[in-house]
């Protein structure tokens, strides 16, 4: 009605049902004894107002052209296919937002268009409501759509597309190209490391010869406060290794004073052979206090045969077989 009142006026609260059309009546579903459950709401007697708190949907009925779809011409809006909904962008002049809309909400909007057979409308989504705007009115969907769950959507996304590239991909083989260029390979790291679930964006350093303190990635990683999506971002300081032996305690610089020197929140560590023991152990007791991940040869090529067009980017380190020979 705030929507109702804004384009078209102030409207009364007569219910008069006699003006009902019965094309609505299977979208706003039906009484136990098969009368149509509607409220319609007159305003300047062109205009009705339909809600049923069953279905989520509400409907203003525009009948006189005084509204006009044009008004939404600058609102951009884009959908995203996700795994439980979809992820819709909207870009009204310099403000851009994303949300999120749960599978059932979107069925129901699915309904409307070809229950109604409508082809021109827009979408306006809030927190609380979805907007369709049609040349005949306004349809609202009430439902959950805040942009705390469009992170959560993303991972499941992520994840999906990782696994059907791994089953896809997974007669692929690697081979490094030693000797490896460092900087190459930290750039390699880079890319892989954005594409994990809740990392925001990573930077690297610069130029390996450069004094870097031991840095040689900047990881911004989203981290979850409580239960309503409420999050932080998280320093994860890295360090990148393009060795061909096995990478040891004394390969890297002492980590928990580069930790608090820098009051990072985690360390990880990507080395492109293996691990020793004793720096496992380190890694394992430090993982108490702070976040922190390794990765080996072992997980380098398992991610990269989930995100192919990454692998192939690097032909001056990798070796790619497809048939493992």
């Amino acid at each position: 009605m705030i929507a109702f009142e804004k384009f078209i006026g102030s409207f009364s609260l007569k219910i008069d049902n006699s003006l009902a059309p019965v094309q609505y009546d299977s979208l706003f579903g039906e009484k136990a004894g098969g009368e149509a459950e509607k409220t319609n709401c007159i305003s300047r007697k062109e205009h009705q107002f339909y809600w049923n708190g069953n279905s989520d949907i509400i409907f203003l009925r525009l009948c006189n052209g005084i509204y006009n779809l044009n008004t939404f011409n600058r609102h951009d809006w884009k959908i995203v296919d996700g795994v439980d909904g979809k992820i819709i962008y909207q870009r009204d002049n310099d403000i851009s937002s994303y949300n999120f809309i749960p599978m059932d909400s979107w069925d129901k909007l699915q309904l409307i268009l070809l229950n109604q057979n409508i082809c021109k409308y827009t979408i306006v989504c809030q927190e609380n409501f979805m907007f369709l705007l049609t040349e005949a009115g306004i349809w609202g969907i009430y439902g959950d759509y805040r942009n705390c769950h469009v992170q959560q959507e993303i991972k499941r996304i992520s994840e999906k597309q990782a696994y059907d590239n791994s089953i896809l991909h997974f007669q692929r083989r690697f081979k490094w190209r030693y000797p490896l260029n460092a900087g190459r390979f930290e750039e390699l790291i880079a890319d892989l490391v954005e594409k994990e679930p809740l990392v925001a964006s990573v930077r690297l350093m610069g130029k390996t010869n450069n004094p870097d303190g031991g840095r040689d990635l900047l990881i911004f990683k989203e981290k979850l406060v409580d239960d309503s999506g409420t999050s932080k971002i998280m320093l994860i300081l890295g360090q990148c290794k393009a060795y061909q032996k096995t990478v040891g305690k004394t390969n890297v610089r002492d980590i928990r004073d580069m930790l608090e020197n820098y009051e990072s929140n985690g360390f990880f560590l990507s080395v492109a052979s293996t691990i020793s023991v004793p720096l496992i152990d380190y890694l394992c007791r430090l993982k108490k206090e702070y976040e922190v991940d390794w990765w080996t040869e072992r997980e380098i090529f398992m991610r990269l045969r989930q995100q192919p067009q990454i692998a192939d980017a690097y032909p001056d380190l990798l070796e790619i077989s497809e048939d493992g020979s």
